[in-house]
């Protein structure tokens, strides 16, 4: 192979692993990196990754950390009509349901049915300096 050509291809191969690998970085910064336990729990990361005033929906857990007035706790993000993944509206406070327009409040309570029943609030507890939330631990509302 001519010098020339295999300097072309080993350049183009290098900027696209380049690319390849910022892109990555990118995807990685916008997803809520969560990492899964041993027992089925989750390290969700330091409680300063839920700033003041938000709800954070960690899929992967199907959970839903909630920092107010109340301080940090979860909530499933099962909506209790038909099983479906919530989602944030942060403009009204509240977590919805695509499937049929169930709405909660960001302490699990129901503000418009067709849902009956509140949600569950999961546990979630600090270890080192690192959060841990337990999607299969109901516990009582504080």
């Amino acid at each position: 192979m001519e010098r020339r050509r295999f300097a072309r291809i080993a350049a183009a191969a290098s900027g696209g692993l380049a690319l390849l690998g910022s892109g990555w970085l990118v995807v990685r910064a916008w997803l809520p990196w969560i990492t899964p336990l041993p027992d089925g729990s989750w390290s969700i990361g330091p409680p300063d990754r839920f700033p003041a005033g938000s709800a954070t929906l960690l899929r992967r857990a199907k959970a839903v950390v909630v920092n107010d007035a109340m301080g940090l706790h979860a909530l499933s993000a099962v909506c209790t009509h038909e099983g479906c993944t919530l989602h944030d509206t942060p403009a009204r406070k509240e977590l919805t349901c695509p499937c049929h327009g169930a709405a909660f409040d960001y302490e699990g309570r129901v503000k418009r049915g067709p849902a009956q029943r509140s949600l569950d609030w999961l546990s979630l507890k600090r270890e080192g300096d690192d959060l841990v939330l337990d999607p299969a631990k109901v516990v009582e509302p504080f």
